[in-house]
């Protein structure tokens, strides 16, 4: 009787142990999927922002990163760097030079340069490394989304040109008009929305990495140009 009792007792407490570690993996699990960093202080400026449902394939961010509001430009990033800086130039890209990148180049004269790595790593991610999180830089495809499937609406949000931005399941989030940055100036503030995503297009030194909207007069639209100037991002959770 005293063994089978030592027994019983025994396996219980393996069984209790297992409980607890399924309730803890459950818990993080859990844990992953919320954004604890939320209104957070950012090292490199603004706060992490708040997620935002919009009825597609992935969250977004009510706000740029680098930005303390849904107004705020935020700061601005080149392709696979995760800082913000004062000479957006090649002399001050991390990857090299335009005719000797040393990663993320799919070229069709050496496509085995970096790997031929086509989306950026999770490490070179300025979002991910900045707001932590599942928070990511979009890629084109998710920007494409955002572009065909809501409607986008041009406005000024405390006197902030840019566009409202109405998900199929009615939920919005706003993003302002801060141009981009080339070299130390600053250009097309207050006229486009030029988003930076995490996607390569494949040439040597050209990135298909930006969303253009211009004013309240022109449709959604791709376009390409020099990697090493410096965008907005605002980044998704999934």
């Amino acid at each position: 009787m005293t063994h089978n009792k030592i027994f019983i007792l025994a396996t219980a407490a393996i069984l209790s142990v297992a409980s607890i570690s399924c309730s803890k993996d459950d818990d993080d699990s859990k844990q992953e999927d919320v954004n604890t960093n939320a209104g957070k202080a950012v090292a490199i400026g603004g706060t992490v922002g708040d997620i935002v449902d919009l009825g597609l394939s992935v969250k977004w961010a009510n706000q740029n990163l680098g930005a303390s509001s849904e107004e705020d430009f935020g700061k601005y990033f080149v392709f696979g760097e995760t800082e913000p800086k004062a000479n957006y130039t090649w002399a001050t890209y991390k990857w090299g030079q335009a005719d000797a990148l040393t990663k993320y180049q799919l070229s069709s004269i050496d496509s085995s340069v970096g790997n031929g790595l086509r989306t950026l790593e999770l490490s070179d991610d300025a979002a991910r490394v900045n707001w932590g999180g599942r928070w990511r830089t979009p890629t084109q495809n998710e920007i494409i989304e955002l572009i065909e499937k809501t409607t986008w609406t041009w406005k000024k949000v405390n006197g902030v040109n840019g566009h409202e931005i109405v998900g199929p399941n009615g939920n919005s989030i706003f993003i302002p008009a801060a141009g981009y940055q080339n070299g130390t100036e600053t250009y097309s503030v207050g006229t486009k929305i030029i988003l930076l995503s995490s996607t390569l297009f494949g040439w040597t030194t050209y990135d298909d990495i930006e969303y253009v909207s211009i004013g309240s007069g022109f449709a959604p639209q791709w376009s390409l140009n020099d990697r090493q100037w410096g965008r907005t991002i605002r980044p998704v959770w999934d």
